[in-house]
């Protein structure tokens, strides 16, 4: 039996530079050292969310706030600054991420061409 197709990420580069971003400087003149850790943890739950998607409702909202200690109000004005430097994309309750894609890019891209091989090394010569 083939093993099921992985549609997230366990890891993603934390540039050593990061800090120097623009989007992290900007998130953290707005929210001070918390904008860095917010930054840091939204990129952990996306890579973690099966095809970079993560939804976002009042009820994960809810969820959040508690597990990364903030107020409600703090979290979803987070991620209106965030979507301000297109750093995060809302739509239709459902948050991604087009930067950590673009980082995870050599990740998909690997998977993609090793399925490919895999499905090629089954077909009958």
């Amino acid at each position: 039996m083939a093993r099921p197709q992985k549609k997230n990420a366990d890891y993603f580069p934390h540039y050593a530079n990061a800090r120097n971003s623009r989007e992290l400087m900007y998130l953290e003149s707005k929210f001070g050292i918390k904008g860095y850790a917010l930054y840091f943890k939204m990129m952990e739950l996306i890579a973690a969310s099966d095809d970079f998607k993560l939804d976002w409702t009042e009820i994960e909202i809810e969820i959040y706030s508690k597990d990364f200690n903030v107020k409600k109000e703090v979290l979803n004005e987070f991620i209106e600054e965030a979507q301000k430097i297109n750093f995060l994309q809302l739509d239709n309750n459902i948050i991604t991420s087009q930067h950590l894609i673009e980082i995870l890019k050599p990740l998909t891209v690997k998977r993609k061409r090793d399925r490919e091989y895999s499905e090629r090394a089954k077909q009958p010569d």
